[in-house]
């Protein structure tokens, strides 16, 4: 960083006159010659944001969204999430091109929600979890184009998980349930079920205090049979009726004992009923918290993005600039003009800099403020403006 060599130099009046305030921003090591890597604090309401990026219903429609159904998991989510973020306060620990560190506090609810990106990657973290999205494709390098103006879409973000979609997925026994009733109904309505099939079920499975549990209840629906029957069938003509599928399987070995070309054995169910091709039921579903980060994720975008429009370009004259935490750190710029180059445009600012406790006449440029869109959020507490 060094002075420009265009422009006045000084200001008309000393940074240390009477009444003038400083506003805190955050340097990243605290370093005056890094000023520019400034992290800062936003707040805006539901309402402010609403202005700027219109209302939600205004900014996209999907037919997903209005098949979002009252009672259903998501329907809770958007509901509890709406609550928790009626209030909230940004903070920008890192924006270095894609790699940005955001989060929101002062949420209602919850302690806090965290976006952390780098290129192809997305961390979204808080309270309800930590999901890390990996997309590679020509236009998700800034994994916030992935999620900018979209509705949350868990079912296919789930894909995009790095440690892959079962780590978001939870046993759903209303959905086992729904599928044995299903099966049965169904072989009730063909003719297939055995007398009593329906209380049977209910009475071996459905009702049943192992259902609460996965593996349990998978162990319920697969020793599950009422009324099997069996028939043996040789090619040379000779068959058998039988009450299960190892004796018919081993009837041939132990009774026919047909060998040789003509005597070919299949075995086939006559009656009876059994769930097939249970392990392949799709039993689960994403989890809460999943749905939430995902309602998270969406919201943190559409904040950040607002958060910066209403953010300045550049110093502003009347502005002083300074550390967040630290008031008392020596490092403090007092923007006084802004003047630009003669050829080209760019801006400077031309103020005081308080530096090793003293102040000096400084200038600082564009790449000062905004390398690789990094410090686009900050603003400065105005001169003479007292601080509380």
């Amino acid at each position: 960083m060094t002075t420009a060599e265009h422009g006045p130099q000084r200001s008309t009046q000393h940074p240390e006159a009477p009444a003038t305030a400083i506003d805190p921003l955050r340097l990243s090591d605290g370093s005056p010659e890094n000023h520019h890597e400034v992290t800062s604090t936003t707040a805006l309401t539901a309402e402010e944001g609403g202005v700027l990026l219109g209302q939600p219903e205004e900014r996209r429609k999907t037919p997903r969204e209005a098949t979002l159904k009252p009672g259903t998991d998501e329907a809770r989510v958007a509901a509890h999430f709406a609550n928790d973020t009626s209030t909230h306060k940004l903070t920008v620990h890192r924006e270095d091109g894609v790699f940005r560190h955001l989060e929101f506090t002062g949420l209602s609810g919850i302690s806090r929600i965290r976006l952390v990106t780098w290129p192809y990657n997305l961390l979204v973290t808080g309270s309800h979890g930590s999901y890390h999205f990996e997309r590679f494709g020509p236009d998700t390098e800034d994994m916030l184009n992935w999620i900018r103006g979209s509705r949350p879409d868990p079912n296919s973000w789930a894909s995009k998980l790095v440690n892959g979609r079962r780590f978001v997925e939870e046993y759903d026994r209303t959905r086992l349930e729904s599928k044995i009733r299903d099966l049965v109904a169904e072989a009730v309505q063909d003719g297939r079920a055995p007398a009593g099939l329906e209380s049977a079920v209910r009475e071996e499975i459905l009702d049943s205090h192992w259902m609460d549990d996965e593996q349990n209840a998978l162990r319920l629906v697969g020793e599950f049979q009422l009324g099997m029957q069996y028939r043996s069938e040789c090619s040379c003509g000779e068959g058998a009726e039988h009450d299960s599928y190892d004796s018919a399987a081993c009837w041939n070995l132990l009774t026919h004992k047909g060998k040789g070309d003509g005597h070919k054995v299949r075995v086939r169910q006559t009656s009876g009923f059994m769930f097939d091709d249970f392990a392949e039921w799709n039993i689960h579903r994403l989890n809460y918290h999943f749905l939430y980060q995902c309602h998270a994720a969406v919201w943190a975008v559409a904040q950040y993005d607002a958060a910066r429009a209403t953010q300045p370009l550049f110093f502003q004259p009347g502005r002083i600039y300074a550390h967040t935490e630290f008031p008392q750190a020596s490092w403090r710029f007092r923007c006084d003009s802004i003047t630009t180059h003669p050829e080209d445009g760019e801006r400077t600012a031309l103020g005081w800099r308080i530096f090793k406790d003293a102040w000096e006449p400084y200038a600082y440029g564009e790449d000062d403020w905004d390398p690789q869109l990094s410090i686009g959020q900050r603003d400065g507490r105005v001169a003479g403006e007292v601080l509380s």
